[in-house]
C-alpha cells in the first residue's frame, strides 16, 4: 500500500473519530443542560417552601380547641342548629336565623358562619 492510500486512510478515519467525539460532546453537552435545568427546577422549588411562612390549619385549630382546650364541637353545633333555627330553614330555606345568642347563616343547607349584634 502506497504511502499516500495510507495517509488517506489515516486521515479518514481520524476525521471519523473527530466527528464521533464530536458527537458525543455536543450529547454530553445537552444532557448537562437538561441536569442543569432539572437542578435548577428542584432548587426553585425549595426556596419556595423554606420562603413559605408556616400556616395553621382550620382542622388543626379545631382538633386544637376540641382536645388541648377541651371545649366539645358537639355542644357548639348544638348551641348553633337550635331547634328554632331548623325550624325556620325548614319553612324559609337558606337565610340568616336568629338562634338566641347569634344569627346563623345558611347556605347551600350548610351553615357558613355566625354573626353577633350588631349584624353585619
Amino acid at each position: 500500500m502506497s504511502l499516500l492510500k495510507q495517509l488517506k486512510t489515516q486521515m479518514k478515519e481520524a476525521q471519523e473519530n473527530y466527528n464521533y467525539r464530536k458527537k458525543l460532546a455536543s450529547d454530553a453537552a445537552r444532557e448537562a443542560q437538561k441536569a442543569k435545568n432539572i437542578l435548577a427546577s428542584i432548587n426553585l422549588r425549595l426556596s419556595e417552601l423554606k420562603e413559605r411562612e408556616l400556616i395553621v390549619s382550620e382542622h388543626a385549630k379545631l382538633r386544637f380547641i376540641e382536645r388541648v382546650i377541651g371545649i366539645d364541637l358537639t355542644e357548639i353545633e348544638t348551641r348553633i342548629l337550635t331547634e328554632d333555627v331548623k325550624r325556620m330553614h325548614g319553612e324559609l330555606g337558606n337565610g340568616k336565623f336568629p338562634n338566641g345568642e347569634c344569627r346563623v347563616v345558611v347556605a347551600d343547607n350548610v351553615v357558613v358562619t355566625v354573626e353577633v349584634q350588631p349584624y353585619v
